[in-house]
């Protein structure tokens, strides 16, 4: 996809909108793409438009509507879904005959620690605390009608979605880095997780609307306190769901253990820490490493596919519980 045919489609999505634009720039671009707005009143704004064929609309709907319940209900610092001038939290539009969802939020201010290699004790007990205050508020959500049902229930889903088709992992089609014999490695890990949480969903009185993302380059940091945004993967999970996903991204860190403690520490300040048994949550750890080396097939980004091999290595070698190489 070209960025001209993008930037055309950021327009025409604009246009419904009641916003003077004075400028559009395009911002990150790895699974969804980003368009930065700015208004002639000083206004600055996030452009989402939702990769084809990942999100469908009632998720998307979905997850703007919780997003309004956590601003109405809670102090958290999240954007706002801005409405359009019919009132629609969403926008369908079509490039290359293909539907293509998108929604615009109010920028959030801050600073990202994403970039920095080894982010301090305070901003992973920020991260775990905010967890941890989402998981608080998704205690007493309830859903309007309609409302997604989508649920963290199957390993490897990520996969199978955004490829319209089996996942990377359980696909019969030769790949020169997932081998047969690597792919039989990662089966047999997927199906040890998915048993695990066919357990867990046996009795689904837990399950909570979640973010499902929660990771530093979600985050900014605002006087002392820690906003969130990107709530485009959120769906129904477990609490220890969502804190493995968190702790997969910490792995990259070379300081992971100390911003793990620190995590585990913040959130317990605010909420108990929901593991069932000691190592429940590296159960999901795992669950996402296996999720992402399915997506990883998908991305067109050339510096990403430039390391793919080591990319896969270290998932792999999470997944598998040895230890992980150098950081990709």
């Amino acid at each position: 996809m070209t960025s001209t045919s993008m930037k055309s489609l950021a327009r025409r999505v604009l246009d419904h909108y009641d916003l003077d634009i004075t400028r559009i720039s395009p911002g990150r671009e790895l699974w969804n793409t980003i368009f930065e707005v700015r208004t002639a009143d000083g206004g600055r704004y996030a452009l989402r438009i939702n990769r084809p064929g990942y999100r469908t609309e009632t998720e998307i709907r979905s997850e703007l509507l919780w997003l309004d319940a956590i601003r109405a209900e809670t102090d958290l610092v999240v954007p706002r879904a801005v409405p359009t001038r019919d009132g629609n939290l969403a926008v369908t539009n079509h490039l290359d005959g293909e539907a293509r969802y998108a929604a615009l939020f109010t920028w959030l201010p801050g600073r990202h620690v994403a970039h920095t290699s080894q982010p301090s004790r305070r901003s992973a007990y920020l991260l775990g605390r905010t967890t941890a205050r989402l998981h608080n508020h998704a205690d007493t959500f309830r859903p309007p009608e309609n409302f997604s049902t989508t649920r963290f229930d199957r390993i490897c889903a990520l996969g199978e979605r955004s490829r319209g088709s089996r996942s990377a992992i359980h696909s019969d089609e030769p790949n020169e880095i997932l081998t047969p014999e690597r792919k039989a490695r990662l089966r047999a890990a997927a199906a040890e997780i998915q048993e695990e949480t066919n357990r867990l969903y046996a009795n689904p009185s837990g399950l909570r609307f979640l973010h499902a993302d929660m990771h530093f380059g979600n985050v900014k940091l605002i006087d002392g306190d820690m906003g969130v945004l990107d709530f485009d993967d959120s769906l129904w999970c477990f609490p220890v769901q969502d804190i493995g996903i968190a702790a997969y991204y910490l792995q990259f860190r070379s300081n992971k253990d100390e911003l793990m403690q620190a995590f585990r520490e913040g959130y317990q300040s605010t909420r108990p820490w929901p593991e069932e048994y000691s190592g429940q949550i590296w159960t999901y750890v795992r669950a996402r490493a296996l999720d992402l080396i399915n997506v990883s097939f998908e991305l067109d980004d050339p510096g990403y596919r430039a390391r793919l091999p080591d990319v896969i290595e270290f998932n792999e070698n999470l997944i598998l519980g040895l230890k992980p190489p150098k950081t990709p």
